[in-house]
C-alpha cells in the first residue's frame, strides 16, 4: 500500500511491535530492514514504536532505550524521516541529547508539551548546557 499511496499522499509507516513480550522483540537487523523497506516503498516518515507506555518497541520494559537499534537506523536513514514515539521523559531526554533538539518526537501527552519544549531548549536540568537549540 505504501508504494501505491505515496505517489499522491504523505505516507507514514510504523515499525516495531506493540508487545512487551521479550520473545517478540525485533533484532537490530530486523528494525533496520523494516525501516529501509518502508522508505524504499515511499514512506515519507517512519514512526518507531514504543507504545503509550513508552516501554515497548525500541524501549525496554524497564524504560531503557535500545541505542544499538536506533543508532543503526539513524546511520542508514535521514533523521528527519524518523519519528520516535517517546511518551516518557527519560526517552525524550535521551533522544534530544543524542540527536539534537530538532529530533522528531511523537506520542507525547498534551499536558507534557511545555516540559518537552523546555528539554529541547536546554531549559531543564536534564539538557541544560548539553543541548543547543536548532530552531
Amino acid at each position: 500500500y505504501i508504494k501505491t499511496l505515496s505517489t499522491d499522499f504523505f505516507v507514514m509507516s510504523e515499525v516495531g511491535r506493540k508487545s512487551s513480550d521479550p520473545n517478540s522483540v525485533l533484532s537490530p537487523a530486523q528494525w533496520l530492514a523494516h525501516c529501509e523497506l518502508s522508505v524504499e516503498a515511499g514512506a515519507s516518515l517512519v514512526i518507531l514504536e514504543s507504545r503509550e507506555s513508552g516501554r515497548s518497541g525500541y524501549v525496554s520494559s524497564a524504560g531503557d532505550v535500545n541505542a544499538v537499534v536506533i543508532d543503526s537506523i539513524v546511520r542508514s536513514l535521514p533523521l528527519k524521516s524518523l519519528l520516535f514515539e517517546a511518551p516518557i521523559k527519560s526517552v525524550q531526554t535521551f533522544l534530544i541529547k543524542r540527536y539534537g533538539s530538532a529530533v522528531n518526537l511523537g506520542n507525547l501527552a498534551l499536558s507534557e508539551l511545555m516540559a518537552v519544549q523546555s528539554l529541547r531548549y536546554g531549559l531543564r536540568s536534564d539538557t541544560l548546557l548539553v543541548v543547543e537549540p536548532t530552531f
